[in-house]
């Protein structure tokens, strides 16, 4: 008889010392879980962040193609106008 109840106290104690493993387990998957969760967060924001600084470099970048084809435009009527000018000039050489 008192073997079988050594035998149970042994049981008992390695249940509660692999229970307490578990629960120190389960606490340090948890604390691991939130730091993923505010990795997460913290990628999401910084992410955010720079797709809006994408989209401000896109909307700069299209006005200046705007103003650079404008430029464009101008030189090109104040080229053909030269030439023309030139044109004139050597026909009355």
């Amino acid at each position: 008889m008192r073997g079988q109840l050594d035998e149970a106290v042994d049981k008992v104690a390695n249940s509660m010392s692999q229970s307490t493993l578990i629960e120190g387990e389960r606490q340090e998957m948890r604390q691991q879980i939130d730091t993923l969760k505010e990795s997460k967060k913290l990628l999401q924001r910084t992410m955010s962040e720079q797709l809006t600084n994408l989209k401000i470099q896109l909307e700069s970048l299209k006005e200046e193609r705007k103003r650079c084809d404008d430029a464009i435009k101008v030189v090109t009527v104040e080229n053909e106008r030269l030439q023309k000018l030139c044109e004139s000039e050597q026909k009355r050489n």
